[in-house]
């Protein structure tokens, strides 16, 4: 009877999950850039240089923009419309995840 190893299988499956947000992480980023240029909030271009992600813990990923005005930009303010950057970013992302099966709720 073969003896299973649990523990290298879990190993291997944390690291693939792991593997797989980096990955989600990087694409959302990326469509967070694209979603600059579909709403033309590009002056200076730094706004579009500073979308980041990084690791905030094991299954964690926060997904940010250092600029001091991003929030005025993704939300609007009663002088501007919104631009929901961000928010766009991530449903493009979820769209694409979706079509090679990785379904996020």
């Amino acid at each position: 009877m073969p003896k299973w190893n649990i523990n290298g299988f879990l190993n291997r499956y944390d690291n693939a999950v792991e593997d797989l947000l980096d990955v989600t992480s990087e694409l959302m980023v990326g469509e967070m850039v694209k979603a600059t240029t579909f709403f033309k909030a590009v002056d200076t271009g730094n706004y579009r240089s500073n979308h980041a992600w990084r690791k905030t813990g094991k299954g964690k990923r926060r997904i940010y923009n250092n600029t001091l005005y991003a929030l005025f930009i993704e939300l609007g303010t009663r002088f501007m419309a919104a631009r929901p950057v961000m928010r766009l970013g991530l449903l493009n992302a979820k769209n694409v995840l979706r079509k090679i099966g990785i379904n996020l709720t």
